[in-house]
Parts: C-alpha cells; sequence; structure tokens
C-alpha cells in the first residue's frame, strides 16, 4: 500500500517537471526566432545600405567624369581631331541652376556680338551652336548598359549636369552634378554634387600665333609680315565695347581701326583686350652689365660722340676718310663691356641721329661668341633717329685688332641687339614725324624694340628683320617685318632661348585649365 503511494507521488512530480521542460523549450524557440529575424533583417539592412553606397559611389564617379569630359572640351584648340575650339568659353560664367533666367549668368550662349567684348581676344572663333547642342551641359556615361546588376527591373545608369562655372581672377570653379538613376532616368538612386576649382593660364600654342608686331595705336598702310607672327593690336575694355559689340567681320574691323590696307596682313592682325601694360616686361632684360658712360651721338656734328657730357672719341671709334669726315662709328664690345662677356651689356643713349648715310656698328659677337647688347633710352625725350644713316649689328674682320673699325654683319640675328625705351608720352597720333624711333630702308637691318609708352615713326617704306613692340606705331610708308633671320633662324625662337623667361607669352593664346591646390568636394542633397 505504502509503495503504491510513493509511486503516485512520483509521478506526479514527473508530470510537474514535464510541463516546465514544456515551457523552457518554448521560450528558447522564441528566442531563436526571434536571433534569426533580427540576422535576416540584419543582412536585409546590410544589402540595402550596400546598395546605396553603390549607388552613391556610381553618382560621385558620373560627377568626376562629367567634370573630366568638360575640362577636355574647354581645352581642346579644335586643331587635330576636329573638335570646336572652345578654349574662349573659360572667360565666360554659366550658371545652369534650375530656374535662373539671367542672361548675365548664362554667357555661354549669349549672341556673338554680346560674347565679343567680354572676352580678352574678341575675334576669337566662336561656336554658332549653343552649349546644349554642343554637349557642354549634361550627358549621359553609361550608354544604355546596365551599370550595376542587383536584380532591379530597369537598368541602373549614370549621367551628368553642369550646375554653374564661375571665375575669380585665375581660379576657375566648377559644380557638376552626378546621378545614378534608373527606368530611364525617371528614378533617382543617388546623386552628387562635385565643386572643383582649376588654375586657368594663357599660353601661345602655335609659332604663327607669336605677336612679332604690337602696339596700341597704329597706323600700318601697306605694311606686312614676311614669315610666321602675328600684328598685336592691344586695347583696353572700353574700346572693345566700341569697336566689338556687332557680328562684323572681325578681321575688317581690326583692319579699318589700324588703317590696314595690304590683304595678307588682315589675316595676322589679332586684337587683345586688357588694362594696364600688356606689352612684355621689360624685366625680361633685368640681368646685364651695365655701361658706366651715357652716350650722345649726333653724326651731323663735327665730333659726333659725347660721352657723359664730355666730347671725346677713343682711337677706332670714328671712322673717317681722306678729308676727315665721319663714314662710319664703331662701338667695340669691349668699351660697351669693359670685357665681361657673362651678361648682355646695357648701353644708356641720350640721343642718336645718324646722317648722310653713315653706319654705327655696335659689336654683338660672332657665330660662335655672342655678345648681345641693350640700348636704352634715357627718358621720354631720347629720340633714335636712322631715317639717314644705319644703325647694324657688327663682328670684328679675323685676325683684326681692337682699335680696328667692325664690319656690318649681313647675317646677325636680331635677338643679340635691343632697343628700350622704359618710358615715354605714350602718343597716340601720327599728325607728327617726332618720334623715339625713326626708321627708313634698311636702317636698322635685325633687332628687337620695346617701347611700351614710345613712338615708332617711318619716314619712308622700312624694311627689318626682328620685333617691334612700340606704343604708338606709325607705318603709313609700309614697313616689311621679318619674322626670320638672315640665317635662316626664327627671331621668336631665338628671342625666347636668349632673353625670355618661363611665363613670356605675347601673342594670340588660348586658355588651359590646370588642376589647382584646393581638392574636389563631394556634397550630397
Amino acid at each position: 500500500m505504502k509503495l503504491l503511494q510513493r509511486l503516485k507521488k512520483r509521478s506526479l512530480k514527473a508530470e510537474g517537471e514535464q510541463g516546465m521542460a514544456m515551457a523552457v523549450a518554448m521560450l528558447m524557440g522564441l528566442m531563436l526566432t526571434a536571433a534569426s529575424s533580427g540576422l535576416l533583417v540584419k543582412q536585409l539592412m546590410l544589402r540595402r545600405l550596400g546598395a546605396a553606397e553603390s549607388y552613391k559611389q556610381l553618382a560621385e564617379m558620373a560627377a568626376t567624369s562629367g567634370m573630366n569630359r568638360l575640362l577636355a572640351a574647354m581645352n581642346s584648340t579644335g586643331d587635330s581631331d576636329g573638335s570646336p575650339d572652345l578654349t574662349y568659353l573659360w572667360e565666360l560664367n554659366q550658371n545652369n541652376n534650375y530656374g535662373s533666367i539671367d542672361s548675365a549668368e548664362q554667357q555661354w550662349d549669349l549672341d556673338i556680338s554680346a560674347i565679343r567684348p567680354k572676352l580678352s581676344q574678341p575675334c576669337y572663333p566662336i561656336q554658332q551652336e549653343s552649349s546644349a547642342e554642343l554637349g557642354l551641359l549634361e550627358g549621359d556615361l553609361s550608354g544604355g548598359e546596365n551599370m550595376r546588376n542587383d536584380g532591379r527591373n530597369s537598368a541602373v545608369q549614370t549621367s551628368y549636369r553642369l550646375r554653374s562655372y564661375s571665375q575669380e581672377n585665375d581660379a576657375r570653379t566648377f559644380e557638376i552634378e552626378g546621378y545614378a538613376t534608373q527606368s530611364d532616368g525617371d528614378q533617382v538612386l543617388s546623386r552628387s554634387l562635385l565643386s572643383r576649382i582649376l588654375s586657368a593660364e594663357e599660353v601661345v600654342m602655335s609659332n604663327q600665333h607669336w605677336g612679332v608686331l604690337g602696339a596700341k595705336t597704329m597706323d600700318l598702310g601697306p605694311s606686312k609680315i614676311d614669315g610666321e607672327g602675328l600684328a598685336i593690336w592691344l586695347i583696353d575694355r572700353t574700346q572693345a565695347q566700341a569697336e566689338f559689340a556687332n557680328s562684323s567681320s572681325c578681321s575688317q574691323i581690326v583692319a579699318d581701326a589700324t588703317g590696314s590696307t595690304n590683304a595678307s596682313m588682315k589675316s595676322a592682325l589679332w586684337p587683345k583686350v586688357g588694362d594696364g601694360d600688356q606689352f612684355p616686361g621689360l624685366g625680361l632684360f633685368a640681368d646685364h652689365n651695365e655701361h658706366s658712360e651715357q652716350l650722345y651721338i649726333d653724326t651731323s656734328l663735327s665730333k659726333p660722340i659725347s660721352r657723359d657730357g664730355i666730347t671725346t672719341e677713343l682711337q677706332g671709334m670714328v671712322s673717317r676718310d681722306d678729308d676727315g669726315n665721319v663714314t662710319a662709328i664703331n662701338l667695340q664690345s669691349e668699351y660697351l663691356c669693359a670685357g665681361k662677356d657673362d651678361k648682355p651689356c646695357l648701353v644708356k643713349i641720350e640721343q642718336l641721329k645718324l646722317t648722310d648715310a653713315i653706319d654705327l656698328r655696335i659689336e654683338t659677337g660672332s657665330d660662335t661668341n655672342t655678345k648681345p647688347v641693350i640700348l636704352r633710352l634715357v627718358d621720354g625725350s631720347s629720340s633714335v633717329n636712322l631715317s639717314a644713316g644705319r644703325l647694324c649689328q657688327a663682328s670684328r674682320p679675323n685676325g683684326s685688332s681692337s682699335n680696328n673699325s667692325l664690319d656690318c654683319n649681313d647675317t646677325a640675328k636680331a635677338e643679340e641687339l635691343v632697343i628700350i625705351a622704359p618710358v615715354g608720352d605714350e602718343p597716340t597720333s601720327c599728325g607728327t614725324s617726332d618720334a623715339n624711333l625713326i626708321l627708313e630702308g634698311n636702317s636698322l637691318p635685325a633687332a628687337v624694340v620695346l617701347m611700351p609708352q614710345g613712338k615708332t615713326h617711318l619716314s619712308g617704306p622700312a624694311d627689318m628683320n626682328g620685333l617691334l613692340w612700340s606704343s604708338n606705331l606709325c607705318a603709313q610708308a609700309g614697313l616689311t617685318l621679318s619674322s626670320t633671320n638672315a640665317d635662316g633662324s626664327d627671331v621668336v625662337a631665338g628671342f625666347r632661348q636668349l632673353w625670355g623667361q618661363k611665363n613670356f607669352q605675347f601673342g594670340r593664346t588660348a586658355w588651359r585649365g590646370l588642376r589647382g591646390k584646393k581638392h574636389d568636394v563631394f556634397l550630397r542633397w
């Protein structure tokens, strides 16, 4: 009897334990279900976040690719691949924000008559097509292909859009929108805004575009350029607005303004707009040895040379005939450079006047040992009158001593003799014959002339090898300027090698965008 009672109690205890075990099992199942559900949700979230990050990267790559496409288009001069020359767009702002209707901020699509006065080179070829027609404002990058296979019903594609372009000094700021989309662009998956700041510089792209002739005011008549190079007409913003605010032939506008009557010269005329001094800087010739004396030379006088106000001459300096008449003046390198050959020699000229077909022979070395010479006019009243004489570069006959006379070198290189006038009155009229430099015939066979505030006048037709940059150029009589030396070498190339600094640019230029110092900035919106 007692045994049955104990078995009954044990049976009741087992049934209670079974109920607890079931409860524990159900709780564990619930926990496992919750954990697996959480893991599933986490995986789904990670996948979604991964897809979002992937779309973000696609949008950023689209903005970068669009920036590179636009940069390539704006840097192209269109010379080799047949693409249009769009380098002038670097000077024009373009606000392409949605809803913007201000034409002052959307300058890429202005009329030609409105664009020209805004450019530093009004005669630059301007495209007739709109920026949209040229594909500058936006573009598709995927070509209809699926950029990410993630199970969507339609292909994931990428595109870009120019939001704005602006300029301030040498900084150029681009804002490019990049998109990752589907359903042919109807659904935006991600978008990114790239802001990039570039530097811009002007570069002469061709030998034909260097400015071998330059002036603020010109009266050219039948003048022409023999060889490569352009005649640069330097004007300010006011003149540009007055001359180019129309769609007339640009070459004809410049020809009329400069009085050019030579057909070939019309294609060589090129206007440049700017404020202040646009001529090459006098700093090009800053590194020199300066001659200690100031010279006054006038061959109409019986004693033609004055050195620091004292009428005197060194042995061999003046050549005379049997009657004592002056036939030539010889300035040898030992005198001009005081025996120094390490740098060019600078000589100050108060006045220089040659008469009776007399030569002034300045020794500039030989073919193997050049000794460049700079003649600097003292002030605005100083002048070089070569209308009845000749100023030539000279070399010493073989075997001659330093006291012998010199011979004019017919193969001298123009870049080895420079005439500069740092100051002047900046005349604007050709009504008088007064000038800082007067030429006629072959009176200056080979030289470089830089007179940013001076005047050059032709008393008759003249020929010259070299470069001529003068504030006022009165060449109604006709100047033939050759940009090739007598030995066949290029004057500009020789000048750049001898005098030119790294950033020397003068002529028709093209803008180029360069990577700046600031980093790209990507924004999401």
